[in-house]
């Protein structure tokens, strides 16, 4: 019951606001990018084919409810207390990456843009959500950064082993003046390859 109450408000809010979203519905209905329109208490009262294909629930389902009731609310609460109070308080847009789950159950990332539709008045009418599937390029991150972190051990531990065998050599190797300073030489390109190690890898950790 509370269903079928929910889906005729979202109905009638659309109706009433036809107006201003119908020229828009005719554009999202064409994106390949999920689109959302929420009244002002997010709940769902438009959605494009595309959240179709992307979450697995039909638009019967989703009208009238909120859209953490189905894909969202992966997020940290702080995320959401964000955006609320950018788009509702602010009433500015908000961007930021979502991490969203499928009817079936499978997750994929998705950049986040909301923006808050006003009246005449300045007060926020409705809410527009495009969300582009970033998931592609989420995934070539973790797998970037798994690489560098396992570059970082290896190099790591074989500084490690070579500083470890320089200490030996410098206490129990009984070395010549000229062998004693060919050792330093090597502490010297031991402690600059740690350092250029130690640079490089943030330095590639932060490109984009």
């Amino acid at each position: 019951m509370e269903t079928i109450t929910r889906k005729s408000i979202a109905i009638s809010e659309l109706e009433r606001l036809g107006e201003e979203i119908n020229p828009l519905k005719a554009v999202f209905d064409q994106m390949t990018d999920h689109v959302v329109i929420t009244d002002k208490n997010a709940n769902i009262i438009y959605a494009n084919k595309a959240v179709e294909r992307h979450t697995g629930f039909s638009q019967l389902e989703i009208i009238g409810r909120n859209p953490g009731d189905f894909w969202g609310g992966k997020m940290p609460r702080n995320f959401y207390e964000k955006m609320w109070y950018r788009i509702k308080v602010e009433k500015e847009p908000f961007a930021g990456e979502i991490l969203n789950t499928r009817k079936d159950g499978s997750e994929y990332w998705q950049e986040l843009r909301v923006s808050p539709i006003l009246d005449k008045n300045g007060d926020v009418q409705f809410f527009i959500g495009i969300e582009p599937n970033i998931t592609k390029r989420k995934d070539k991150e973790e797998e970037r950064q798994k690489f560098i972190s396992a570059f970082e051990k290896r190099t790591q531990n074989s500084l490690s082993a070579m500083r470890q065998t320089l200490d030996w050599l410098n206490l129990n190797g009984k070395l010549t003046q000229k062998q004693q300073e060919h050792l330093e030489a090597v502490y010297k390109n031991q402690q600059n390859l740690a350092q250029l190690v130690s640079d490089f890898v943030p330095a590639i950790s932060a490109l984009g």
